[in-house]
C-alpha cells in the first residue's frame, strides 16, 4: 500500500508542476496537452501562445506556432456561443 500512495504522491508533484507551467507560459511546443474543462481558462489567458479546440470531444491545447494540428485545433475552437464542432477525420 505505501508504494501506492507514493505514486499518488508523485502524481500530484507532476500535476503542480504542469499548473505552475502553464500559469507562468512554459508550454512545450511538441506536447499535445489533454486539458480538464475546467482548467481550460488557464490556457486561454495565455493569449496567441496557444491554440485551444476539440478532438473527439477532449479539450485540447497545443504551443505549435504553426502545423496542421494548430490549424485544426483553430477550426474546431469554440464559437462565441459556447458550442464546438469536432474536427473531421
Amino acid at each position: 500500500m505505501l508504494e501506492v500512495h507514493g505514486g499518488e504522491a508523485r502524481v500530484s508533484e507532476v500535476c503542480e508542476a504542469l499548473l505552475a507551467d502553464v500559469s507562468a507560459g512554459r508550454l512545450s511546443p511538441d506536447t499535445l496537452y489533454i486539458v480538464d474543462p475546467a482548467r481550460l481558462e488557464s490556457f486561454r489567458r495565455l493569449g496567441d501562445a496557444v491554440t485551444c479546440g476539440t478532438v473527439e470531444g477532449f479539450q485540447v491545447c497545443v504551443a505549435q506556432r504553426e502545423g496542421r494540428l494548430r490549424e485544426a485545433l483553430s477550426r474546431s475552437a469554440p464559437s462565441p456561443t459556447g458550442t464546438s464542432v469536432d474536427t473531421p477525420r
